[in-house]
């Protein structure tokens, strides 16, 4: 009798190569997951470490921007810190300059005009000895009208242009630029530059004060600390005039009086600013604005009071 096995096929199992090769892939698998998330984790970092520096720069630039600002500027930025914080000493400022106009019938010679009045006077002082009292009739009359010119306490504009503006308690030169010759805009800006050193400036082709028209006139609101000239900031405290505020101008020997009617901010190259009505007597003051910056232009509208021609 011989034995017979019935041999089935069964369920073997997993190679151990092939277990140890399956559970290395695995591990692998693994691995490289951990490596990706660590590069991201990384990139995250790096990103924040990036928007940190960016935002640490950012602010350090501001300040020190702030800073050179507040440096180039500091007489421009502190006469207006003056004004908002002791407004007290401005409005005194202005009644001085206010009572001062009041009480000395703006008499204000030059050495030069007074000098040239005093040769005059002397001329015709020996022309009368000279003649011994017989001095021609038209001599006389002339004579005695220099005396009375120049004795006399009567109102004698200043022998420069000037514009006075009690509000904010400065009076400036203005500085008519229509006798240069340019040829172009770049030239002008030239002159206007220089001329800025020595006051404000009457735009030219603009009207004079006092005639129909606008006249237009602009200066300095800050400007570099080591620019030259006095009137660098002369007009820093422009915005603190408001309607029915007065402008005294003195131009040709005339005194011309007008008053704020309304204040606008344009952007650089309004041209339409130059215009003016023939049929109104205008003057517009311009200056760059906000204060260290030439964003935008502040005008200052007004209209003319009152005229006193020059005795």
């Amino acid at each position: 009798m011989s034995l017979i096995y019935d041999i089935h096929p069964k369920k073997t199992t997993k190679e151990p190569a092939k277990i140890v090769h399956e559970i290395f892939d695995s591990t692998h698998d693994i691995i490289d997951w951990a490596k990706k998330e660590e590069i991201k984790i990384e990139k995250k970092h790096r990103w924040l470490r990036n928007i940190r520096s960016m935002v640490h720069f950012v602010l350090l630039t501001s300040l020190l921007f702030v800073i050179l600002l507040l440096l180039s500027n500091w007489s421009a930025y502190s006469a207006f810190a003056r004004a908002m914080l002791a407004p007290d000493q401005l409005e005194q400022e202005q009644q001085a300059m206010e009572g001062g106009l009041a009480n000395t019938e703006i008499k204000s010679h030059t050495n030069a005009r007074d000098a040239r009045e005093e040769r005059r006077k002397k001329v015709l002082q020996r022309q009368m000895e000279k003649s011994q009292g017989n001095t021609p009739e038209l001599g006389a009359s002339y004579f005695d009208q220099d005396i009375s010119r120049v004795s006399l306490s009567v109102n004698i504009a200043p022998y420069e242009d000037r514009i006075i503006i009690p509000k904010i308690g400065k009076n400036i030169p203005l500085v008519n630029v229509e006798h240069h010759d340019a040829d172009s805009s770049n030239e002008w800006h030239k002159i206007f530059m220089k001329e800025l050193e020595n006051g404000i400036i009457k735009y030219p082709g603009s009207a004079d004060p006092g005639e129909s028209g606008n006249s237009f006139i602009f200066g300095h609101s800050s400007n570099y600390p080591w620019a030259k000239g006095n009137y660098n900031d002369v007009f820093a405290l422009l915005n603190e005039l408001d309607a029915g505020d007065e402008i005294i101008v003195f131009f040709k020997q005339k005194k011309f009086v007008y008053v704020v009617k309304e204040k606008i901010i344009v952007k650089p190259g309004h041209v339409s600013s130059l215009a003016g009505d023939e049929n109104m007597k205008r003057m517009t003051l311009m200056t760059c604005w906000p204060l260290g910056t030439t964003l935008n232009r502040l005008l200052v509208v007004t209209e003319l009071k009152s005229t006193t021609e020059n005795i």
